[in-house]
Formats: structure tokens, C-alpha cells, sequence
């Protein structure tokens, strides 16, 4: 969320969502679910203890909102991932596919990737099963580039998170909208997060005035 701890009038469920499950700082200690030496673990506002690694409860639940939902209704889902995001900790389980790196904060690294590729995956299948994957938009995105120091890479681009450089503003961009959205193509044009808001309002066909009046 990373959008107003402290105070409660920023908290998810006092902005809009209906429902909030997760932590509220910039980040979380993926076992205890400490933030700055406090517990930041919440179900509506309400902290709670609970066992299990961030990224694997977080795909739980989302799953668990998307099947028990008003199936008469859309629904929207805003997951944020604390992964890969410090402090770099191995998931539970090796999943055996980055054996071949040799750099001890990059294997983490890509653990905690593909860890959470995985749970999207999962959740993926079950927007399949309950027959609506091809009547949801899906995004993807990231909200920084990676930290070099942490094992990240940029790949080509010129620095990383917290400079102004590429590396650190330019971050990948997938949708997928079967029927709308056409496979494979490559868009050019800039954007930024403001534009999300109201591009998806006038996707569904909302009144997105009050989106558009920065």
C-alpha cells in the first residue's frame, strides 16, 4: 500500500477498496510480518499474527476474494506483491530453476521473482476456472526499477531504484484483455501511474471526469 501508515484516513479501506488484506508500509519482513520493528500484518484494518511467507498467504488470499465474490458483479483487484522488494529472504522452497546463479544476493533475488510469478500463476488459473478470463482486464507493472544492490538488473538501462536515470523510472508493463487488447504488440507511447485511473474508467465505459482532473 505505502500510501499513509500512520494516520488511518489513508488506510485502503477509508479510501475505496472494500476489503484490505496485507501490510501498509513500503515493506515487510516476509516471515514475521515486522515493519520498522512493528507488526504490520492486517486484515480491515485489524492486526493479526498469522504464519506463512507474505508472498505465498498474499496469493492465498487473493484467490480465496476471487471465488468467494459477487458473481453477479465485476470485481477489482489491486494485489502489491512485497516481492522481490528488501530485505531479501529465501522462500520457503527452493523451486530449482536458478541454480545456475552463482551470486548469492541474485539467486535470492530470483527466488523471490519466481516465487512470485508462480503465485500469479495461480491466481491466473483461477480467474480460469471460475470462467472470466477472458472477460477481465489484467495489468502488470512495477512501481520502481530494481535495486542493484540487492541483485537486481536493468538490464541495458542506466541506473536503478531512487535515481532519476531510466533504470529506476522506466519499469515493465504488461495487459492482457482478450478480443480488445491484441497479442504480441509493443507500445511506444510514454505513460505514467496517472494514467491508469482514468484509461480503465473509459475501458468499462465509467464516468471518468473526476479521474482526468489533475
Amino acid at each position: 500500500w505505502h500510501l499513509g501508515i500512520g494516520n488511518t484516513d489513508y488506510w485502503p479501506t477509508n479510501r475505496g477498496f472494500d476489503y484490505q488484506y496485507g501490510h501498509l508500509g513500503g515493506w515487510v519482513d516476509f516471515y514475521t510480518h515486522v515493519y520498522n520493528e512493528g507488526l504490520d500484518w492486517q486484515r480491515n484494518g485489524k492486526s493479526i499474527r498469522e504464519e506463512g511467507h507474505a508472498t505465498d498467504l498474499l496469493t492465498a488470499d487473493a484467490q480465496r476474494v476471487i471465488k468467494g465474490r459477487d458473481k453477479d458483479k465485476p470485481f477489482f483487484l489491486y494485489l502489491a506483491y512485497n516481492a522481490p522488494h528488501s530485505p531479501l529472504q529465501i522462500p520457503p522452497s527452493d523451486s530449482g530453476k536458478n541454480n545456475g546463479i552463482t551470486s548469492g544476493n541474485r539467486k535470492v533475488y530470483a527466488e523471490m521473482v519466481t516465487q512470485f510469478d508462480a503465485g500469479l500463476g495461480e491466481i491466473l488459473n483461477t480467474i480460469e476456472e471460475q470462467g472470466v478470463l477472458n472477460n477481465t482486464v489484467i495489468i502488470f507493472s512495477s512501481d520502481n526499477g530494481g535495486e542493484l544492490s540487492l541483485g537486481a538488473s536493468n538490464g541495458a538501462l542506466r541506473g536503478g531504484k531512487g535515481e532519476m536515470f531510466e533504470g529506476g523510472t522506466r519499469v515493465p508493463g504488461l495487459i492482457w484483455w482478450p478480443g480488445v487488447v491484441e497479442g504480441g504488440r509493443k507500445m511506444t507511447q510514454p505513460i505514467v501511474v496517472h494514467d491508469w485511473l482514468p484509461t480503465l474508467l473509459e475501458a468499462v465505459s465509467a464516468d471518468n471526469s473526476a479521474a482526468t482532473d489533475f
